[in-house]
């Protein structure tokens, strides 16, 4: 992975999403791509680029953002299946992915508890520490601060503590060829069988768990997206009643699924 510097910025979300994205399209297409297309994704970000990873992912998928190859001779587009970890289930669970991680892809995405607020790194496999006279498990993660600190430990219970994971996969669905400027469509590379049924995700086994007070983000009718809250869930649990957190205070009603709700707890940061 790249040991991007986000410097002062508040853009360790988009560091992190960008380097599980580059690992898994260079493992999985063996395409490489450039450091450029941090500033790609940075478009999509709110004020000072600030965005929590969920939110970043969903917003790749809906917006179709095409990346450069690091030579600049391809741009690729993505698809992220993600499902978010939560709790001390969820460290477990995804320190098991990070340990059977095919070919050292990356899991996904980590947000710990650092400093007083939150910090996101990318996912670099699992290691055992002695704490207590025991062996436990630690998340070995990239960090985006240049060479400081290039790699964090995240645990469940000291120093970067784990707050949520964002596991990924994460697919070329289209590729362009770009010379001579002519823009012709490009036969994605095939991934090899082992990552055809999703290596990480498998995210119709994993529906998002909805409750009532959980803030999300919604698909509109127009196609965008909004931050809500949870009202009401309905006795069957297929339908939601949100409060949209634009301002407005307007409600709606959207089905509780992976396609109109597909991010739960999406402002943390």
């Amino acid at each position: 992975m790249a040991n991007l510097n986000q410097g002062d910025s508040g853009t360790c979300s988009t560091h992190a999403v960008f380097n599980v994205i580059r690992e898994h399209v260079k493992v999985k297409h063996r395409t490489s791509l450039g450091d450029g297309n941090i500033d790609v994704l940075l478009e999509q970000c709110d004020r000072d680029g600030e965005i929590s990873a969920e939110v970043l992912i969903g917003r790749i998928n809906t917006n179709d953002i095409w990346l450069w190859s690091q030579d600049r001779s391809k741009r690729v587009l993505v698809k992220i299946s993600s499902r978010t970890l939560l709790d001390r289930e969820g460290f477990n669970e995804f320190c098991e992915l990070a340990h059977r991680r095919p070919e050292r892809c990356s899991p996904g995405v980590v947000i710990t508890s650092l400093k007083g607020g939150r910090h996101a790194v990318a996912a670099i496999g699992v290691s055992k520490v002695h704490r207590d006279g025991r062996l436990r498990n630690v998340i070995d993660c990239e960090n985006s601060w240049g060479g400081s600190n290039p790699v964090i430990q995240v645990s469940w219970d000291g120093k970067n503590e784990f707050h949520r994971a964002v596991v990924m996969d994460v697919t070329v669905t289209d590729m362009m060829n770009v010379r001579g400027g002519r823009r012709d469509q490009y036969a994605v590379p095939e991934m090899a069988n082992r990552f055809k049924t999703g290596v990480f995700t498998n995210v119709a086994d994993h529906p998002p768990k909805y409750t009532v007070g959980q803030q999300v983000e919604v698909l509109r009718s127009n196609g965008s997206w909004s931050l809500a809250i949870i009202k009401e869930m309905n006795r069957r649990g297929d339908q939601l009643s949100v409060e949209l957190l634009d301002g407005s205070g307007s409600s709606k009603q959207v089905p509780a699924d992976a396609q109109h709700v597909p991010n739960v707890n999406t402002p943390f940061l």
